[in-house]
């Protein structure tokens, strides 16, 4: 008896769907820009030749992913948002939580990545243009903060988010300042809460964190790419001492990124295109 070959099973896309691909595209490549209202509901459903029914379920997968919010009142709209370095940690973030992952996990992982960012810059050709500036002016910002621990702690975080986005690789630098900003994100909660507290560094590990910044720049700047891995690892080690020992078995948590982002303290980032 000769059986027919199995076909394979199509899956149904919906017209939705099919809208929302549309929509994402758009905002993904940059012709919808970030902050930007989508244009008005008549203009979309001519333009896409969708139901009304099928629009509405298209902005909620769009909200869902966290790429437009719906603005209702007076002065409502879809406001488009591009994806971030910090949407990114909050979708991970998930992941981890759900999987049981502490902080000295997060703190271990960075120890491999940061460095290996450091060791790019480096070995960047261009680093005099595209790396060397803007981690100067960045250290400016550490320097401006020195006195003050929370916001020594929020520019130095800026400092080794701009290491990340100059490295030139986008996918290691994506994955590092995803991870950099958990860390970050709960190490400034950590500070918050215990900001009057002998336990924190005080101002002389500060200022010692200071010229481990300026010799990373310098050695950066010479082209130095494995002094760069060296100087970079340290830093970091000596850097998250502190938080580690009080906080590094705490778990992650979603509520903390989030309750963050509430309280206006956390600094969105995108990817730097370099």
């Amino acid at each position: 008896m000769n059986s027919r070959p199995t076909q394979p099973r199509v899956r149904n896309i919906k017209v939705a769907e099919v809208v929302a691909d549309a929509l994402r595209t758009r905002i993904l490549t940059g012709d919808l820009a970030d902050g930007e209202l989508l244009p008005k509901q008549g203009v979309l459903l001519s333009e896409l030749g969708a139901s009304r029914e099928s629009l509405r379920q298209a902005l909620q997968i769009l909200e869902t992913e966290g790429l437009v919010r719906v603005r209702r009142g007076n002065i409502g709209g879809v406001e488009v948002h591009r994806p971030s370095i910090d949407t990114a940690a909050y979708m991970v973030a998930l992941v981890l939580e759900s999987a049981g992952t502490t902080l000295d996990d997060i703190a271990q992982t960075l120890l491999h990545l940061e460095p290996e960012c450091a060791g790019l810059c480096a070995a960047r050709p261009d680093r005099l243009e595209t790396v060397v500036p803007y981690l100067r002016e960045a250290q400016e910002r550490v320097k401006r903060g020195v006195d003050d621990v929370a916001i020594y702690a929020s520019a130095a975080r800026l400092f080794h988010r701009e290491l990340a986005l100059r490295c030139g690789s986008q996918s290691l630098s994506t994955l590092t300042s995803t991870m950099e900003s958990i860390f970050a994100t709960h190490e400034a909660v950590f500070i918050e809460r215990t900001r009057d507290s002998p336990q924190l560094p005080g101002i002389e590990h500060r200022r010692k964190s200071l010229k481990r910044h300026e010799r990373l720049i310098d050695v950066i700047s010479a082209g130095d790419v494995a002094q760069a891995k060296r100087v970079a690892r340290s830093h970091l080690i000596e850097g998250q001492g502190h938080a580690l020992r009080d906080i590094g078995g705490e778990l992650i948590r979603v509520s903390t990124l989030r309750g963050w982002e509430l309280s206006g303290s956390g600094t969105t980032h995108s990817v730097a295109r370099t």
